[in-house]
């Protein structure tokens, strides 16, 4: 969703963790467990051979395997004293310890597969204690192609990567280049968000429109056609202290702490991580206090850990006007003035875990009701 921040993976944050910061109470897991990950088509039949998908054990250590002729991954994994999950996903970011021919064979694999197909979103797992072996299903819905062109006012191109909530950065590298974009795997009459990210020469950084597409409009592959978006020239830092602030063990939050600045209209998105300064800080640490970048307009401040489709319910509710959801749940906001003298420099306090249990509590909006039924012959 957010390439500026590429180190963070994106995880489905179970329901039944705490946020205390603290380690779980339990018999470490089997050294050794068997895992089989299926892919399976609506219809229950497999999907194709070959489809590279990773299974990732707590902070770091990760295995890859391909799916056989039946649809299944097969891996056994050594699994560290303490380790109490693990995440599961279709790779999509070209894995560093290959070289490039085999990371890009790797990423048109993934490409090929999204052209019919739209993979869900990594998984997580909490791990059983004594238990050996699991079968996880991922299963694949139809895909449509949403393709488009960013340019400036100016009518130049744009450096330009999208992604899609519930997927981990899977942007289209090409539109680094050429400011089009070709996204395969969104899921065929289901609402999605597009994350847009246009590069910023002058800043040297990636502003992110949030693009909504409906139902309807996802029936059937979609040009949006040409996009105009001005990255803002000027950033002003604003202060943010952040309380009440545990650095979590290593098996717990496996990429780190980040921040993502969400625009009042839910139109834009800003991240900033600072796990790095956390990895550095005493883990007695209560509070930090760090710089980030915004432009000028109001904003709220969410917190993550290691989780983007968290925030999807806050953004719809951004996005259909409905601010007071938000800050019903005490979210912080901050208001961003031009940098003119003698204006103070922004700031805002976020208390990180609590409102990040605040903001799991959000839901998306409702639906809107059907068309009324056509009259009666």
């Amino acid at each position: 969703m957010f390439p500026v921040r590429s180190k963070l993976l994106i995880l489905h944050l179970l329901a039944a963790m705490s946020f205390d910061g603290t380690a779980a109470c339990w018999a470490a897991a089997p050294r050794t467990i068997a895992v089989e990950v299926r892919l399976t088509t609506p219809a229950g039949s497999p999907a194709e051979a070959g489809v590279p998908v990773t299974v990732i054990m707590c902070r770091r250590d990760w295995k890859r395997e391909r799916s056989d002729a039946a649809g299944v991954a097969r891996f056994s994994i050594d699994i560290a004293d303490g380790c109490e999950w693990i995440m599961v996903y279709v790779s999509q970011i070209p894995s560093a310890r290959k070289g490039m021919t085999a990371e890009l064979q790797e990423y048109d694999r993934v490409q090929s597969l999204e052209q019919s197909w739209s993979v869900p979103a990594p998984v997580t797992f909490r791990l059983v204690p004594d238990q050996s072996s699991y079968v996880i299903d991922l299963p694949l819905v139809p895909a449509i192609t949403v393709s488009g062109k960013v340019v400036a006012p100016s009518g130049e191109r744009r450096g330009v990567r999208v992604d899609r909530d519930g997927r981990m950065n899977m942007g289209v590298f090409r539109g680094l280049v050429t400011g089009k974009f070709e996204v395969t795997g969104v899921p065929k009459g289901k609402d999605s968000l597009l994350y847009i990210s246009v590069s910023n020469e002058s800043t040297q950084s990636f502003w992110t429109r949030i693009h909504e597409l409906n139902a309807a409009q996802a029936q059937a592959s979609v040009d949006l056609g040409t996009i105009v978006e001005d990255p803002p020239s000027e950033m002003i830092s604003t202060s943010v202290t952040v309380t009440d602030f545990r650095v979590p063990p290593a098996n717990r939050y496996p990429n780190g702490l980040v921040l993502v600045a969400i625009r009042s209209d839910g139109r834009y998105a800003i991240p900033d991580a600072f796990w790095r300064q956390a990895d550095a800080l005493d883990p007695a640490a209560h509070s930090l206090t760090m710089s980030m970048k915004l432009p000028v307009g109001t904003w709220y401040l969410f917190p993550l850990a290691t989780d983007e489709v968290q925030l999807v319910p806050s953004i719809r509710r951004l996005l259909a006007g409905d601010t007071a959801t938000i800050d019903a749940a005490n979210i912080p906001k901050v208001v961003v003035i031009a940098a003119q003298p003698p204006a103070p420099v922004p700031s805002v306090t976020i208390d990180f875990w609590p409102t990040l249990e605040r903001m799991l509590t959000i839901t998306p909006p409702p639906p809107p009701p059907p068309p009324p039924a056509p009259p009666a012959p």
